[in-house]
């Protein structure tokens, strides 16, 4: 069953809900996310749980080059601590509870990752850090991108200085 497409205004964020995917997207020219909620199956039986799932170029705006996972990490770790210049994420955590720290060089936002069918479209450009809030728990990502060391932008005052050349038109 398709549903059609709806666009819900609230607190500078853009709720659009098409072929029963729910996204929040952040309005243009502001953060740019996309809280999304994963395709979800559960199992006639409760015994047997549920499916969450995403596919690339359909539920998510890229093909997936990698895929990579953190696990064991404490209640109160926190990781991250970079952005991506062209590397377009999809995060998620299929147990436990993560905060993710968002920045875009003026302001800051917090999305927590708590339920398996919770996913978080990050673009290119933004600062994360993640938050571990419950032992145990994983993050899972799919990234656009291959791994290259000279995609990731690691020092905090560099992530300020490329902000503010990207909006002043310069390019790399």
């Amino acid at each position: 069953m398709a549903f059609p497409a709806f666009r819900l205004s609230r607190r500078g964020a853009v709720l659009w809900i098409r072929q029963g995917i729910a996204r929040a997207e952040k309005v243009q020219d502001e953060m740019q996310f996309e809280l999304v909620s994963l395709n979800t199956v559960m199992n006639p039986d409760p015994k047997l749980g549920g499916l969450s799932f995403a596919e690339g170029e359909r539920d998510i705006p890229f093909a997936i080059r990698r895929i990579y996972y953190i696990f064991q990490a404490e209640k109160g770790a926190h990781r991250g601590f970079h952005a991506h210049k062209k590397n377009w994420q999809l995060l998620f955590c299929p147990y436990g509870a993560i905060d993710i720290i968002l920045f875009d060089g003026e302001e800051s936002c917090t999305v927590s990752l708590d339920e398996p069918s919770k996913g978080l479209i990050l673009y290119p450009g933004l600062w994360r850090e993640m938050v571990w809030k419950k032992d145990d728990s994983v993050l899972c990502v799919a990234a656009s991108e291959y791994y290259d060391p000279d995609e990731y932008i690691r020092d905090y005052d560099e992530y300020l200085q490329y902000v503010k050349q990207k909006k002043g038109g310069i390019r790399e």
